[in-house]
């Protein structure tokens, strides 16, 4: 299951955003982000909210977080969340073939721009 921490880093990284800009932004120390990226402690509310903000995290996913026993990931609109639940109907023999399939009209979208 993805923690909070967890999905603060790969937050970060798909951002590009350092520990040390985050704590700037959020006004707390260096360290204590790290501590919430490693789960040494957890942040409260407005803390949450704050860090969410800052990286375009969905804060409704966030408090559902230990709901899931899989790594559900960051949506933030309507089209990832769709994707994401059709993902999510495919049977587990199936899985390979729709990854094939959304890589190659990814692929083909790509051609177009």
């Amino acid at each position: 299951m993805i923690t909070f921490g967890g999905l603060m880093k790969l937050q970060m990284k798909k951002l590009g955003i350092k520990q040390e800009v985050l704590a700037k932004e959020l006004n707390i120390a260096r360290t204590t982000v790290t501590s919430y990226c490693n789960d040494n402690r957890q942040p409260d509310l407005v803390m949450t909210i704050n860090i969410c903000r800052c990286l375009k995290i969905n804060l409704s996913q966030v408090l559902e977080l230990s709901k899931f026993e899989n790594d559900d990931l960051i949506l933030h609109n309507d089209f990832e969340y769709k994707v994401n639940q059709a993902a999510r109907s495919i049977k587990k023999e199936n899985q390979a073939k729709f990854l094939k399939g959304v890589k190659y009209l990814a692929d083909l979208l790509k051609l177009d721009e």
